[in-house]
């Protein structure tokens, strides 16, 4: 299929990742390549961006604290209270894009529309 088209062969995506704190500070628990099987498994910044990425893309975000680990992080991260996230992000292989935009209907309206992609933030 051609990149971009939803496989709907799969049943579940890999993802890559590398992840900082605003300041640059690497988080090497996040740098990781997995497969996922569903959306839950996801902090939400990141369900918003699979929904609209193609296979093979790459994208760079800016999570602000309420669409990466909310006001507590898990305590294996040693991240601040209310901490934003750079996140690099490469949508390996697809999934059913219907699948997963269903599952992403959950989060809340105005938590997306404050999501802003890293090169759109630079340029403010």
């Amino acid at each position: 299929e051609p990149d971009g088209a939803p496989d709907h062969r799969l049943r579940f995506a890999t993802i890559s990742m590398t992840a900082s704190q605003l300041d640059g500070t690497p988080l090497p628990q996040l740098t990781q390549q997995r497969q996922i099987s569903s959306m839950d498994q996801l902090i939400p910044g990141i369900r918003h961006a699979l929904v609209s990425m193609g296979k093979g893309e790459q994208r760079r975000l800016y999570l602000p604290y309420h669409l990466a680990y909310g006001t507590t992080a898990p305590a294996a991260l040693d991240l601040p209270p209310c901490s934003a996230l750079i996140v690099e992000l490469t949508y390996d292989s697809k999934a059913n894009n219907n699948d997963w935009r269903a599952h992403n209907r959950q989060l809340n309206q105005a938590q997306l529309e404050k999501m802003v992609p890293i090169n759109k933030l630079m340029a403010l």
